[in-house]
């Protein structure tokens, strides 16, 4: 039994690579994916970047009065002090 309907597929071919594709498609998944990238309609470079991580996350801080290292949410929610001054 097939698992596309019987009109899925009208002997149609991708313009790029030759594979065969859905009626409605003018190229498969993979080239459509490469035409994209080359005009410019997908960009991951970077703060669209998936793996994009602010500088202000990756800086190491630290406490303002025993120059202890403390974590980036005691500088964001706290008083940039460590637990022993706070």
């Amino acid at each position: 039994m097939n698992k596309y309907p019987i009109n899925y597929y009208k002997d149609k071919y991708c313009s790029d690579c030759g594979r065969r594709v859905s009626d409605a498609a003018t190229r498969c998944h993979s080239c459509a994916m490469k035409n994209n990238f080359k005009l410019g309609l997908i960009n991951i470079k970077g703060k669209r970047n998936h793996f994009y991580k602010d500088g202000i996350k990756t800086k190491q801080h630290f406490c303002i009065v025993c120059n202890a290292p403390i974590s980036y949410y005691a500088v964001k929610y706290g008083k940039h002090k460590c637990r022993r001054h706070s």
